[in-house]
Protein backbone atom coordinates (compact mmCIF):
# COMPACT_ATOMS: atom_id res chain seq x y z
CA UNK A 1 0.00 0.00 0.00
CA UNK A 2 3.03 2.41 0.33
CA UNK A 3 3.66 2.34 -3.15
CA UNK A 4 -0.43 2.66 -4.61
CA UNK A 5 -0.80 5.93 -6.50
CA UNK A 6 -3.98 7.95 -6.01
CA UNK A 7 -5.18 6.73 -9.24
CA UNK A 8 -5.09 3.03 -7.95
CA UNK A 9 -6.52 4.13 -4.61
CA UNK A 10 -9.05 5.66 -6.26
CA UNK A 11 -9.56 2.76 -7.79
CA UNK A 12 -9.47 0.09 -5.00
CA UNK A 13 -12.04 2.28 -3.07
CA UNK A 14 -14.69 1.85 -5.35
CA UNK A 15 -14.32 -1.27 -5.84
CA UNK A 16 -14.82 -1.83 -1.95
CA UNK A 17 -17.55 0.62 -2.15
CA UNK A 18 -19.24 -1.28 -5.01
CA UNK A 19 -18.76 -4.75 -2.95
CA UNK A 20 -20.29 -3.07 -0.06
CA UNK A 21 -23.43 -1.91 -2.53
CA UNK A 22 -27.38 -3.38 -1.54
CA UNK A 23 -28.91 -5.15 -4.24
CA UNK A 24 -31.76 -2.69 -3.75
CA UNK A 25 -29.47 0.67 -4.18
CA UNK A 26 -28.51 -0.96 -7.34
CA UNK A 27 -32.18 -1.60 -8.08
CA UNK A 28 -33.01 2.28 -7.93
CA UNK A 29 -29.98 3.37 -10.41
CA UNK A 30 -30.88 0.94 -13.13
CA UNK A 31 -34.35 2.08 -12.50
CA UNK A 32 -33.60 5.83 -13.01
CA UNK A 33 -31.88 4.54 -16.14
CA UNK A 34 -34.88 2.75 -17.29
CA UNK A 35 -36.52 5.96 -16.54
CA UNK A 36 -34.02 8.43 -18.75
CA UNK A 37 -35.14 5.44 -21.60
CA UNK A 38 -39.01 5.72 -20.86
CA UNK A 39 -39.11 9.53 -20.88
CA UNK A 40 -36.55 9.83 -24.19
CA UNK A 41 -34.10 11.57 -22.78
CA UNK A 42 -30.02 11.24 -22.83
CA UNK A 43 -28.29 9.25 -21.07
CA UNK A 44 -26.10 12.41 -19.82
CA UNK A 45 -28.98 13.27 -17.53
CA UNK A 46 -28.95 10.12 -15.62
CA UNK A 47 -26.43 11.41 -13.22
CA UNK A 48 -28.46 14.73 -12.42
CA UNK A 49 -31.73 11.96 -11.60
CA UNK A 50 -29.38 9.94 -9.65
CA UNK A 51 -28.03 12.95 -7.62
CA UNK A 52 -31.98 14.12 -6.87
CA UNK A 53 -33.18 10.46 -6.12
CA UNK A 54 -30.10 10.45 -3.82
CA UNK A 55 -31.69 13.52 -1.60
CA UNK A 56 -34.38 10.80 -0.68
CA UNK A 57 -32.65 7.38 -0.44
CA UNK A 58 -29.07 6.28 -0.28
CA UNK A 59 -27.49 5.04 -3.66
CA UNK A 60 -23.47 4.50 -3.63
CA UNK A 61 -21.69 7.68 -5.27
CA UNK A 62 -19.42 5.55 -7.57
CA UNK A 63 -22.38 4.24 -9.31
CA UNK A 64 -23.96 7.17 -10.67
CA UNK A 65 -21.49 8.75 -13.48
CA UNK A 66 -22.76 8.30 -17.05
CA UNK A 67 -20.25 6.11 -17.61
CA UNK A 68 -22.08 3.07 -15.62
CA UNK A 69 -25.26 4.56 -17.06
CA UNK A 70 -24.10 2.87 -20.72
CA UNK A 71 -22.79 0.08 -18.63
CA UNK A 72 -26.58 -0.67 -17.02
CA UNK A 73 -28.07 0.40 -20.32
CA UNK A 74 -25.99 -2.35 -21.97
CA UNK A 75 -27.08 -4.80 -19.83
CA UNK A 76 -30.25 -4.60 -20.07
CA UNK A 77 -30.58 -3.60 -23.58
CA UNK A 78 -31.28 -7.28 -24.93
CA UNK A 79 -34.11 -7.94 -22.49
CA UNK A 80 -35.83 -4.87 -23.25
CA UNK A 81 -35.22 -4.93 -27.38
CA UNK A 82 -35.92 -8.82 -26.50
CA UNK A 83 -39.53 -7.55 -25.73
CA UNK A 84 -39.98 -4.74 -27.54
CA UNK A 85 -39.08 -7.29 -30.48
CA UNK A 86 -41.95 -9.75 -29.08
CA UNK A 87 -44.64 -7.02 -29.64
CA UNK A 88 -43.48 -5.57 -33.00
CA UNK A 89 -43.94 -9.11 -34.19
CA UNK A 90 -46.95 -9.43 -32.83
CA UNK A 91 -48.35 -6.38 -33.97
CA UNK A 92 -51.24 -6.62 -36.91
CA UNK A 93 -49.11 -3.86 -38.39
CA UNK A 94 -46.41 -1.32 -38.16
CA UNK A 95 -44.76 2.09 -40.27
CA UNK A 96 -41.24 1.89 -40.89
CA UNK A 97 -39.26 5.07 -40.41
CA UNK A 98 -35.90 5.45 -41.62
CA UNK A 99 -33.37 8.50 -41.94
CA UNK A 100 -29.45 8.15 -42.42
CA UNK A 101 -26.61 9.93 -40.79
CA UNK A 102 -22.75 9.78 -40.55
CA UNK A 103 -21.15 9.06 -37.37
CA UNK A 104 -18.01 11.21 -36.96
CA UNK A 105 -16.11 8.78 -38.78
CA UNK A 106 -18.06 9.54 -41.63
CA UNK A 107 -19.71 6.01 -42.14
CA UNK A 108 -22.74 5.80 -43.40
CA UNK A 109 -25.79 4.44 -41.08
CA UNK A 110 -29.26 3.65 -41.30
CA UNK A 111 -31.82 4.76 -38.69
CA UNK A 112 -34.55 2.65 -38.15
CA UNK A 113 -37.97 3.74 -36.07
CA UNK A 114 -41.30 1.50 -36.02
CA UNK A 115 -44.75 3.23 -35.62
CA UNK A 116 -47.50 0.20 -34.21
CA UNK A 117 -50.11 -1.03 -32.04
CA UNK A 118 -49.31 -3.59 -29.38
CA UNK A 119 -52.46 -6.11 -29.47
CA UNK A 120 -52.67 -4.99 -26.04
CA UNK A 121 -53.36 -1.60 -26.58
CA UNK A 122 -55.52 1.14 -28.23
CA UNK A 123 -52.84 3.34 -28.20
CA UNK A 124 -49.86 3.64 -30.96
CA UNK A 125 -46.15 4.11 -29.96
CA UNK A 126 -42.77 4.96 -31.46
CA UNK A 127 -39.97 3.26 -30.85
CA UNK A 128 -36.01 3.34 -31.69
CA UNK A 129 -35.73 -0.12 -33.69
CA UNK A 130 -31.83 0.15 -34.41
CA UNK A 131 -29.09 1.63 -36.35
CA UNK A 132 -27.33 -0.59 -39.31
CA UNK A 133 -24.16 0.60 -40.96
CA UNK A 134 -24.63 0.81 -44.53
CA UNK A 135 -22.31 -0.44 -47.42
CA UNK A 136 -23.55 2.42 -49.63
CA UNK A 137 -25.91 4.86 -49.61
CA UNK A 138 -27.86 4.28 -52.76
CA UNK A 139 -31.47 2.56 -53.12
CA UNK A 140 -30.54 -0.54 -53.88
CA UNK A 141 -28.40 -0.57 -50.31
CA UNK A 142 -30.83 0.71 -48.65
CA UNK A 143 -33.48 -1.59 -49.26
CA UNK A 144 -30.98 -4.62 -48.90
CA UNK A 145 -30.30 -3.30 -45.45
CA UNK A 146 -34.31 -3.17 -44.64
CA UNK A 147 -34.52 -6.51 -45.47
CA UNK A 148 -31.41 -7.78 -44.09
CA UNK A 149 -32.84 -6.30 -40.28
CA UNK A 150 -36.12 -7.50 -41.09
CA UNK A 151 -35.21 -11.03 -41.38
CA UNK A 152 -32.44 -11.00 -38.95
CA UNK A 153 -35.01 -10.08 -35.88
CA UNK A 154 -37.73 -12.20 -37.70
CA UNK A 155 -39.97 -9.43 -38.92
CA UNK A 156 -42.81 -10.35 -41.30
CA UNK A 157 -42.07 -7.44 -44.38
CA UNK A 158 -45.69 -7.35 -45.51
CA UNK A 159 -46.90 -6.56 -41.60
CA UNK A 160 -45.39 -3.01 -43.47
CA UNK A 161 -48.05 -0.58 -44.09
CA UNK A 162 -46.37 2.42 -44.67
CA UNK A 163 -43.03 3.81 -45.40
CA UNK A 164 -42.07 6.99 -43.87
CA UNK A 165 -38.11 8.85 -44.34
CA UNK A 166 -37.33 12.12 -45.90
CA UNK A 167 -37.79 13.20 -49.41
CA UNK A 168 -34.68 12.38 -51.10
CA UNK A 169 -35.09 10.80 -54.03
CA UNK A 170 -33.05 8.04 -52.77
CA UNK A 171 -35.97 7.44 -50.45
CA UNK A 172 -39.31 8.39 -52.69
CA UNK A 173 -38.05 8.72 -56.00
CA UNK A 174 -40.84 7.25 -57.75
CA UNK A 175 -38.54 5.13 -60.73
CA UNK A 176 -35.78 3.63 -58.20
CA UNK A 177 -36.41 4.93 -54.80
CA UNK A 178 -36.51 2.44 -51.45
CA UNK A 179 -40.31 2.88 -51.29
CA UNK A 180 -40.69 1.55 -54.96
CA UNK A 181 -38.13 -1.13 -54.43
CA UNK A 182 -39.82 -2.53 -51.09
CA UNK A 183 -43.64 -1.93 -53.09
CA UNK A 184 -42.59 -4.57 -55.56
CA UNK A 185 -42.55 -7.17 -52.54
CA UNK A 186 -44.93 -5.08 -50.34
CA UNK A 187 -47.55 -4.34 -53.37
CA UNK A 188 -50.01 -2.43 -50.57
CA UNK A 189 -47.20 -0.17 -49.68
CA UNK A 190 -47.90 3.43 -48.78
CA UNK A 191 -45.26 6.24 -48.67
CA UNK A 192 -44.84 9.34 -47.07
CA UNK A 193 -42.42 11.96 -47.21
CA UNK A 194 -41.77 12.70 -42.99
CA UNK A 195 -43.91 15.88 -41.97
CA UNK A 196 -40.49 17.44 -39.93
CA UNK A 197 -38.66 17.10 -43.37
CA UNK A 198 -41.51 18.82 -45.11
CA UNK A 199 -41.50 21.41 -43.17
CA UNK A 200 -37.97 22.73 -42.91
CA UNK A 201 -37.95 22.92 -46.74
CA UNK A 202 -39.77 26.21 -46.48
CA UNK A 203 -37.47 27.77 -44.13
CA UNK A 204 -34.32 26.72 -45.65
CA UNK A 205 -35.60 28.03 -49.24
CA UNK A 206 -36.70 31.24 -47.26
CA UNK A 207 -32.40 31.85 -46.05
Amino acid sequence: MLTETASDRANRLEVVERHRSMPEEIKILINNVLLAVKINTSMLSVQDIHDHVALYVKIPDSWRSKNYAFEFLEAINSMIRSDFMAELRSARYHTLIIDESTDISVTKMLILYFKFRSVTSTEHKTVFGGIVTLSKCNAEAITIAVKDFYSANKLDLMKMVMFTSDGASVMLGKNNGVATRLKQSIPHLVEQHCVVHREMMPGKKCR
